[in-house]
């Protein structure tokens, strides 16, 4: 259906979630605003970023912005086409 573009990424770095052990997101601005949830999770990458914006030149400063955090060395990126249940 409609709505905003969503995005999910997974990064492999260390530590927590972004720099420091910090969420991104909070306070930031720029590109880490429309990012809504970070998770540490199992498998091939560390952390998973929920992101979403009002179209898709938003979504790409977002995942640049993470690309930028100290200790991010990969990123995959992943868009949600809808909603299954």
């Amino acid at each position: 259906g409609g709505g905003e573009p969503r995005a999910g990424g997974g990064g492999r770095g260390k530590g927590g979630a972004g720099a420091g052990g910090r969420k991104p997101g909070a306070g930031d601005g720029g590109g880490m605003a429309c990012i809504s949830s970070v998770y540490e999770i199992t498998g091939r990458h560390d952390i998973a970023v929920l992101m979403s914006a009002a179209g898709i030149a938003q979504i790409n400063e977002a995942i640049d912005t993470v690309r930028r955090v100290p200790g991010v060395t990969d990123t995959n990126t992943v868009i949600i086409l809808r909603t299954v249940v």
